[in-house]
């Protein structure tokens, strides 16, 4: 076994700063986010696994908040990948000043965004917030114009992805 003083402080630090990102980006705690990573590596490797993925602390509002943040840092890869460029997105701003259900609406409501339509193209709609508002494990917390907007950008990305297909 390897102790901690045989890594040096530079790897340690690394390795720090991984968990602590990880951890972010999940909504969870540092050993939550180790425990989700060895789960990962063990379930590749065909082996059998018995780690839970955690829950963000915090309810349903904490779970929407983790899940906007996660699909948010998906849809930003993506949009690297294509481009080819660094890439930035304004929701994890809107995620910090006005929460995630504020943030949901302001993405929504506007119509369907560059962002949707970009998702669209790709037919990647599973990364869009629309898909969010819509979850029933969401519905108390979103308003009911917003879940409506919502239905309408799908099915304006909807005809998108039909479009290409013809």
């Amino acid at each position: 076994m390897v102790e901690q003083d045989d890594i040096p402080e530079t790897r340690q630090e690394a390795i720090r700063r991984l968990i602590v990102r990880l951890s972010q980006t999940l909504g969870c705690t540092k050993t939550a986010a180790i425990k989700l990573g060895v789960r990962e590596a063990l379930e590749k490797r065909s082996q059998p696994t018995i780690v839970e993925t955690p829950k963000p602390r915090g309810g349903v509002k904490a779970e929407l908040h983790a899940r906007l943040h996660r699909e948010t840092v998906e849809y930003v890869r993506l949009r690297e990948q294509v481009t080819g460029k660094r890439s930035g997105s304004r929701v994890y701003g809107m995620l910090n000043r006005h929460g995630p259900i504020e943030t949901l609406r302001r993405l929504i409501m506007g119509g369907p965004s560059e962002g949707l339509r970009f998702l669209a193209e790709r037919d990647r709609l599973e990364l869009a917030a629309e898909n969010a508002a819509l979850d029933p494990a969401y519905e108390s917390l979103i308003p009911a114009d917003a879940r409506e907007r919502a239905l309408e950008n799908l099915d304006y990305a909807r005809e998108i992805i039909q479009r290409r297909k013809r």
